[in-house]
């Protein structure tokens, strides 16, 4: 069947996939900052693993109102620009220069100060700058284009890209750190983080589209507009839902992994080879995804992917500890599946949730429908890692790189092996019985196209 055209449904030129897969790699360094967090907290600063999951659940839940900003500033920006496009120049410093500064800390200040001034910074991150590039990105993909293979496209190889730079980021940072630093090191990603912003703007271009309320063409949509189609957009919804437990399980993966690796396997330097595994299997992924997107669909897919982290992860409980190569096979998989296939889509039913929401309400909101899908992200980081570090510290987990009890070592194990399918099991049974709205998409397409046209004639 033919896709219908909805006027800006054209193939994306290759200059703007670049810099669509520019931003996208740029939101890895956002959802690796977390596990890294972690690490430095607990390992350089010697912070309380309770008290530092405490405040970053904190910080990430206080998140979700700037996300709610950031989407109706989106959203009622009008720049020669675009809506979304101007906001990753505009972020793109400040972000860079708080990325770094977050890691430079002096482990000679008292407990008290060290964890303050990591609140400061790490909120500063992550929901005031990041928040705004993360909307923005995630914001620019129903602009580009209205195709629905197109946006599974690039949903598949951008979304797939950042996943990517997530693991190879996990595989490099602790042998990277350990010779250099972290101050060097997240210094350097922060050069690399703002580079990638300025592409993404220079190379993409936006789609102006005329928003309708109440039957009019209308360019200012007014707040209570903005808000009552978020509220009556059940996708938008759904979507947070969805993005919230991905994100819960990939919290664990990447916060538990160092500590499974150092604590069970007996070898800190084996978590970098889960990860390059990882990686090369996002890698992987990116290349199988694309086909397989456009013959399966966005939510078989979707599904397909959790059932594979959930086999990976099956595979390791059944090893018993006794191959890390197996582990480090079952990787590929695992972020192939669990974090590619899954991930990847995100920004593609943020996209469809939006044509769902201009079809049913009349208004057309990408600013807002996509801050829902990033305060899911972030509320969902914020309870994977509350969950672990409340879990580990039950536990008596100890802080500051010592010899850990069996108990504890047990926790980190089950947190890893055993909570994380779990968590993915019921994502598959969740938006496997609920999503339904791309069978819908194609008559939704050719009812706002007919809208359109008659507006504007």
């Amino acid at each position: 069947m033919t896709e219908t055209r909805l006027g800006n449904d054209r193939q994306v030129p290759l200059k703007g996939r670049v810099g669509y897969f520019c931003g996208s790699l740029c939101t890895g360094f956002q959802i690796a900052i977390p596990t890294f967090l972690i690490f430095y907290g607990t390992q350089n600063l010697a912070i309380s693993i309770g008290a530092l999951s405490l405040m970053m659940a904190i910080v990430k839940v206080l998140d979700a109102l700037t996300d709610i900003i950031a989407g109706i500033i989106v959203d009622k920006t009008r720049h020669r620009t675009g809506k979304a496009r101007p906001w990753l120049l505009w972020m793109a410093l400040p972000y860079a220069v708080c990325f770094t500064l977050e890691f430079c800390i002096p482990p000679t200040w008292g407990p008290t100060a060290k964890l303050l001034s990591l609140a400061v910074m790490y909120a500063l991150t992550v929901s005031v700058f990041g928040t705004m590039l993360g909307v923005a990105t995630t914001a620019l993909l129903p602009r580009l284009t209205s195709s629905i293979q197109e946006r599974r496209a690039l949903g598949v190889v951008c979304g797939g890209g950042g996943v990517t730079m997530v693991g190879f980021l996990m595989a490099i940072v602790f042998p990277l750190q350990a010779r250099f630093g972290f101050q060097l090191v997240f210094g350097a990603f922060a050069a690399i983080s703002f580079v990638l912003c300025v592409l993404c703007y220079a190379l993409v271009r936006e789609q102006d589209i005329t928003n309708f309320v109440e039957g009019k063409k209308s360019q200012a949509v007014s707040i209570k507009d903005l808000v009552n189609t978020l509220i009556h957009n059940r996708y938008a919804l759904l979507q947070f839902v969805y993005v919230l437990i991905v994100q819960a399980g990939g919290a664990m993966i990447q916060g538990c992994g160092t500590y499974y690796a150092t604590y069970v396997m007996g070898n800190t330097n084996l978590y970098s080879q889960f990860m390059l595994a990882g990686a090369f299997g996002s890698l992987a992924g990116m290349f199988i995804g694309l086909p397989l997107v456009k013959r399966l669909g966005s939510k078989k897919l979707y599904c397909l992917g959790c059932l594979m982290l959930v086999a990976g992860f099956i595979v390791i409980a059944l090893s018993r500890r006794s191959s890390p190569v197996l582990i480090i096979v079952m990787f590929f998989f695992i972020l192939m599946g669990g974090q590619v296939f899954t991930n990847s889509q995100n920004a593609v039913l943020a996209a469809a949730a939006v044509d769902y929401g201009e079809w049913k309400n009349g208004v057309r909101t990408e600013g807002v429908t996509a801050c829902l899908g990033n305060v899911g992200s972030k509320v969902g980081g914020a309870l994977g890692t509350a969950i672990m570090g409340a879990y580990l510290a039950a536990h008596g987990f100890a802080e500051g790189g010592v010899e850990q009890t069996v108990e504890a070592v047990n926790a980190i194990e089950f947190t890893f092996i055993g909570l994380t399918p779990i968590i993915y099991f019921i994502l598959f049974l969740i938006f496997a019985i609920t999503y339904r709205l791309e069978k819908q998409l194609p008559a939704i397409h050719r009812d706002l196209a007919e809208r359109r046209a008659k507006l504007m004639s």
